[in-house]
């Protein structure tokens, strides 16, 4: 009895620093590197706003206060990551040292999220990619082969630049997706449908075909099929201001990022083939996320409602002026 009692009275006055690397510290090693990496830096942050608070009297409005406070520069993704980070945390600190409220119960995140709409679907109509392929081509030959793949596969940044050419298999037309590259690490794929083939067509064959004569010329023994300029992957952002310049050349006002272009094959994907084939390629976990990331343009939309009216009896109107 007098032993739970005083393990009691520690919890009672563990701070939430204290708890928080210990509860890190717990996960460590069942986290990937990249995630290991996220997860420190926002545990650092959280203790440099609550860390000095007692964990057992954590209360919600002290976690919306310091939410609410994070800088201005902070994007609403940012704040969610955090929040999310401690309602597990919180959560767990709630089962382990027995307290009797949860320091997260209702507090939501403070800044809204960045949503994609019309105005901004970070998607790219099938003319506006044909466009943007050209002007790569031509304007930013360096980068075109790292772009064609992104357009052609829907890979993400980190894996295109954790591609080996051990993972390209022209023979039998297929590229395997076995790892990532986050910040500078090496990492498996960011969850295990990641892990996954994708066919090899004819037209990215031949880029990459290209491609790794140009780097084998250049670097004998490089692994690497996207080598930065001292041999390694490069970093997350590399492609973002080429593409702009690119996209400006092509005179395409809309904003298109790189994962824009995972977005832009998801999206022309759809009209030719159903969600689970699709997902199969890109990766995604559910189906849900694949059609979520869909955005037809107007004119891909009107044409559908144009064929289903076609299919509803009565529904053409004609005119007398019309039958004249």
């Amino acid at each position: 009895m007098q032993q739970q009692m005083k393990r009691d009275a520690y919890s009672k006055q563990m701070t939430v620093a204290e708890y928080a690397w210990r509860w890190l510290a717990r996960r460590m090693p069942n986290l990937k590197p990249s995630t290991r990496h996220r997860y420190s830096e926002q545990v650092r942050l959280i203790c440099a706003g609550l860390g000095q608070i007692k964990m057992a009297e954590l209360a919600p409005g002290q976690v919306a206060d310091w939410l609410t406070a994070l800088p201005a520069h902070y994007s609403g993704a940012t704040c969610m990551g955090l929040l999310r980070v401690l309602r597990t945390m919180t959560r767990d600190a709630k089962a382990d040292l027995r307290l009797v409220h949860w320091a997260c119960d209702r507090v939501g995140p403070p800044r809204p999220m960045a949503h994609y709409d019309e105005e901004n679907p970070n998607a790219l109509t099938a003319d506006q990619l044909g466009r943007l392929f050209v002007s790569m081509r031509e304007h930013e030959p360096t980068w075109f082969p790292l772009f064609a793949t992104m357009a052609m596969t829907g890979m993400r940044f980190a894996e295109v630049s954790g591609l080996q050419w051990s993972d390209v298999d022209f023979k039998v037309g297929k590229i395997k997706v076995r790892r990532n590259v986050y910040r500078g690490m090496i990492s498996t794929p960011k969850t295990a449908s990641s892990r996954r083939s994708i066919p090899l067509v004819p037209e990215l064959a031949s880029i990459l075909r290209a491609q790794r004569d140009a780097v084998l010329s250049w670097q004998p023994t490089c692994e690497w099929v996207f080598p930065s300029s001292v041999g390694k992957p490069h970093h997350s952002g590399a492609l973002s201001e080429p593409l702009s310049r690119a996209a400006a050349i092509a005179r395409i006002e809309t904003r298109i990022t790189p994962h824009g272009l995972r977005r832009t094959l998801n999206t022309l994907a759809l009209q030719v083939a159903p969600a689970e084939t699709i997902r199969t390629i890109l990766g995604h976990v559910t189906m849900e996320m694949t059609t979520r990331y869909n955005e037809p343009d107007l004119d891909v939309r009107r044409d559908v409602l144009a064929k289903v009216t076609k299919k509803i009896p009565g529904s053409r109107h004609t005119s007398r002026t019309e039958q004249r």
